[in-house]
């Protein structure tokens, strides 16, 4: 799968939730689209390698649903920010464990998960409440 340069608009609407436009913080994340089937089934399996602060995986699909990951066959631990039709940050599970198959709901019908390396997703200010905008998903 190719690489994309994703430019992650952030910002928190828990705090600003009318001016949160202007305090909008910019985060350049490249990312792999997992935008079918079976890029969604492969996801970061295999990976042996460590993602960068600046890299990740982002699934999306067609309409809002509730989805559920795991770790089969994924060799580094990973955050998964899952995000809603409307941009928000619903759920975020920090620190997947590799290998394990326990499902990871969403919770709540979601447009995309956004994987990050272990950690990232704290040091980027991305938990629930947080509005992204995502080029790819075209939202608002």
């Amino acid at each position: 799968m190719p690489w994309t340069i994703l430019p992650v608009l952030k910002d928190d609407a828990t705090t600003l939730p009318y001016t949160a436009g202007e305090q909008a913080v910019r985060l350049r994340i490249r990312v792999q689209v997992a935008a079918n089937d079976a890029a969604r089934m492969r996801g970061l399996m295999f990976r042996r390698q460590p993602l960068a602060d600046d890299e990740g995986m982002l699934f999306l699909w067609p309409r809002p649903q509730p989805v559920a990951m795991w770790m089969k066959n994924t060799f580094i631990s990973l955050d998964m920010v899952f995000i809603d039709a409307d941009g928000m940050v619903v759920r975020v599970h920090e620190n997947a464990r590799p290998h394990d198959l326990t499902p990871i709901p969403s919770g709540v019908p979601v447009k995309a998960v956004l994987e990050l390396a272990a950690g990232a997703a704290a040091r980027l200010g991305l938990r629930p409440g947080v509005m992204v905008r995502l080029p790819a998903m075209k939202v608002r």
